[in-house]
Order: C-alpha cells, then structure tokens, then sequence
C-alpha cells in the first residue's frame, strides 16, 4: 500500500533530498492535510483526494518559494486543495474549472473571503486551471479582479503545481508532464520531487496490473464496434485493436464518442457466447455499427461493484455501462486475431446519411473532439461551413455550463428537460455530419447527386483503398467479409 502525504513529508528520504523543510512547514502541512474536507472531492484515484493533496505540496513550496503573505498562502492552499471539486468524470474536461469555481464559496469559510476581492481571484485561478493560459486574461473581467498582477501569480502557481502531478501519468500517456509548459522557475526544480512521490504511486499500480484477476483462458469469439467511424478501419487493419495505453504507445490518435469505450488497459467487446441469450451490447452496438469478428485466448470480466478509479487503480476492467455480455481483452487484440468484418442485415443497406455518427455526451470536450476528428477526415475532400456547427456546439455549452451549476436536488428536477434539450443539439449535429460524410464518399465514388451511398459501400470502397480482396457472405445476423491484402497499402 501506497504511503500517505503525511508519511510522505515526515520521511527524510523523500522531500529533503529536493528541498528544505522546516518544523514549523511540516507542521503547517500536517495540519492543512488533517483538515480537508474530503466530502467535498471528487471521488477519484486520479482526480481526487492523493491528487488535491499533492498539487497542495507542490503549490506551498512554490509559495514559499515566492514568498506570498499569509492571505495568498490561504487562497492558494484552498484552490489546490478543491480545484477539481465539480468534476464529473476523470477525462480532460475545460469546463470543470467554472463549476469548481461555482461551488467553492460553498465549501471555504475562511474570514479572508469576506473580502470580495480575495474570492474572486480564488475562484478566478479556479475557474482558469482547467482552460489554456491564451483565456487567462478573460477572468479578470469575469470576476472583477483589480489587483492583477496578484492574479496572474496565484493563477501561474496553480497552474504549475497542477501540471507537476502529471507526473502521476505514465509517460507514454498524452496527459503527462510537458516541462516546457511550466510557467514559474522553482517549479521546474520541483519535477524530480514529483516523480520520486508519484513512482511511489505508479508502482502500486503496476503490481497491481501484474496480479489482476484470473481470466477465463481459452478460444473465445468476440465482437469489438467500430460504430460507423469509417476513419478507423485503416488503423484497426493495420495494428488491430487496441487499448488507450496502447494507443499512446504508438502514437495513433484516438477519440472518444461518449464516456464509455475502450478503458485504459482494456479492450472492450461482447462475448461470442453471449449474444442470444439476452445481452444488451450486441444488440446495441454490434448490431448497429461495422464491427470486427476476433479470436481471442482471454477474456476479462469487469469489476461491477467498484469505482471507475477503484478498477483503474487495481488494474481491473470497468463495465460503466453494465452489459451483462461485454468483457473485455487485456492490453490489445492483434491484426492477426481479427478474422472478419461483420455488418448485420439492418445496417449493411443503410444509407449512409442515416448513420448515427455522434452520441450525446455530459463531457463537452469529448463531443468536440469527435466532430473534430470527422472534420479532420473529410477536410481533404470537402470544405465544410461550420458556422450552423459552431452555433450548435455552443447552445450545447452554455446548456451544460448551466445544468453543472446547479445542486443535486436542482439537477434532479430538470434532468429530462435538458438531455431532451442536449438530443435536440445532437440530432442536428448528426445531421450536419451525415451530410459530410456522404459529400465526401460521393467524391470518392463517382455517385451521382442523391444516389443512396450505403454502408456496404463504403466498408468494400476503404477495403479497396487500403489494397484488400474481400469476399462477402451472408449469415443469419448479417454479413462477413473475409479479406486478404494483396496489394502494398497506397493512400
């Protein structure tokens, strides 16, 4: 088991080798770390207690470095340590900042705040330590603030001591610590303090993974969805299916389409034996989506009575959706393993402006960077307007923005209104996107203006793109294409 902070500034061998502590600063931290509100975080291995507690280290010994009064020093230590309070996943989220900020005059109490001036720059920093340095100067209207070069002090503080503990990433991950970015000098010198804190962590960890929990062991067919992202099959061909960590070994950008999906050391697909005896992942995603029919010598069930940062700690897979027939593969399922690509009746004959492209989300980045990754992929073909888009995306925003503000009781009251309003948003955004794409195949086919472009079409086009024969043949649920590369791959 891991050591507590606590245990952490007491051990000689630890923070005295990187810099000087005295009693009365192991003192001050004993006591700041004694007296959290822990209810008050959100419940995560990766964004909550362990985390608030060592952007609160980070963040005093840059203060002290900086020599802020004593005013600073609580405002500093209370935007450390509740940063993250609103929010509502562990994914990168710009947004969660301005809910933090909302809800932390809630939460401290301390006399300094009845200064107004002292509560906005707290909930400024705050509201700032989720977006890029480029919006800073944004806050200060938004807030009011006067006194701004004290702003941008506390804010770069912030800042700096919530990017060291990126340390507790893996360094193949995109959210590790990019040191360039690190806005205040003693900062920099702090980065072997937070790696030698975080290996700590990490190791645990990785015992962890090394002792997960026994897999079923032998040929097991499965099913991994594609949905009707296109855009995936080169890469899935190429280098098979993979999970996020495998991902970001090898660099290949991935997007989500909502919060589920493929986990950090897993991936996700739906058991072969499963799918007639009443699962609900096949019928949803397998059967309406191109999917890759695999042969696999290990299956994982997942963990349902734990927390996503639990599972994620431990190693273990996370079923958040709770299909009774998804388990899942550790680490990757291999090109080879991958037998055939599976597109069931109802799908194979849809046209393709019917597609379901984009899934409503409670993240806002994730909704943006999936239409961002459609833009990426038909921009080589087509010019889109993004001017209804846009107009969209920010409707979809600001009803978020809103509904996050709100308390529990109040979000209970108008849950339905607003994921009816968010369907709403994403039914035109789907619209739009379906247009896209089939203005982009219809390029690429030779079709006529309005000629149905179905989804059979566009799976044997980017066979064909990517240099494969394929033979197709029917089975109960749908079709399978059997395929061969015969050619070197050219694009």
């Amino acid at each position: 088991m891991s050591p507590t902070m606590k245990e952490i500034v007491n051990a000689d061998n630890i923070i005295e080798k990187h810099v000087n502590l005295t009693n009365q600063d192991k003192k001050t931290i004993e006591e700041v770390l004694s007296t959290i509100k822990r209810n008050a975080l959100y419940n995560s291995k990766i964004h909550g207690l362990y985390h608030s507690e060592k952007v609160f280290l980070f963040s005093y010994l840059i203060a002290k470095h900086e020599r802020l009064d004593e005013i600073d020093h609580q405002i500093i230590t209370d935007a450390a340590l509740y940063h993250d309070i609103g929010r509502i996943n562990d994914y990168e989220d710009s947004l969660h900042g301005y809910c933090s900020a909302n809800r932390i005059d809630t939460v401290v109490k301390h006399p300094i705040y009845k200064d107004i001036e002292n509560l906005n720059i707290l909930k400024a920093i705050m509201d700032g330590h989720s977006v890029s340095d480029e919006r800073r100067d944004r806050f200060i209207d938004d807030y009011e603030i006067t006194d701004v070069e004290r702003y941008y002090k506390l804010y770069d503080i912030l800042k700096d001591a919530d990017a060291l503990d990126r340390k507790r990433f893996f360094d193949y991950s995109d959210s590790y610590l990019d040191e360039r970015f690190l806005r205040i000098d003693v900062s920099k010198g702090l980065i072997k303090l937070s790696e030698e804190i975080n290996n700590i962590y990490k190791q645990n960890i990785k015992t962890n993974v090394n002792n997960i929990k026994r897999p079923e062991v032998g040929r097991f067919q499965c099913f991994h969805s594609i949905g009707f992202d296109f855009f995936k099959l080169a890469s899935v061909l190429e280098h098979g299916i993979l999970s996020k960590k495998e991902m970001q070994k090898l660099d290949i950008e991935g997007v989500s389409n909502f919060e589920g999906g493929n986990l950090d050391d897993y991936v996700s697909v739906v058991d072969g034996r499963l799918i007639n005896k009443g699962g609900t992942a096949f019928p949803t995603f397998v059967m309406n989506g191109i999917s890759f029919v695999c042969e696999v010598d290990k299956l994982y069930s997942s963990d349902e009575k734990n927390t996503q940062s639990y599972c994620i700690e431990h190693g273990i897979p996370y079923n958040k959706s709770l299909h009774d027939d998804e388990k899942y593969v550790y680490s990757r399922i291999d090109s080879d393993q991958i037998n055939h690509i599976f597109l069931s009746n109802k799908v194979c004959n849809k046209d393709v402006r019917e597609g379901l492209y984009i899934y409503n989300s409670l993240s806002f980045s994730i909704l943006k960077d999936r239409i961002n990754h459609y833009i990426n992929n038909i921009s080589d073909v087509i010019n889109p307007d993004l001017s209804e888009m846009n107009k969209l995306l920010s409707m979809y925003k600001k009803t978020l923005e809103d509904y996050f503000i709100l308390d529990q009781i109040q979000k209970n009251k108008v849950n339905k209104q607003v994921v009816a309003e968010l369907e709403g948003y994403r039914i035109k955004i789907n619209n739009i996107i379906q247009d896209w794409i089939y203005q982009k195949y219809q390029y690429e086919l030779g079709k006529n203006k309005d000629e149905i472009i179905t989804i059979d079409d566009i799976v044997s086009h980017e066979l064909q793109k990517l240099g494969f024969e394929y033979n197709k043949s029917q089975t109960d649920k749908g079709y399978l294409f059997s395929y061969e590369k015969i050619k070197t791959k050219s694009r």
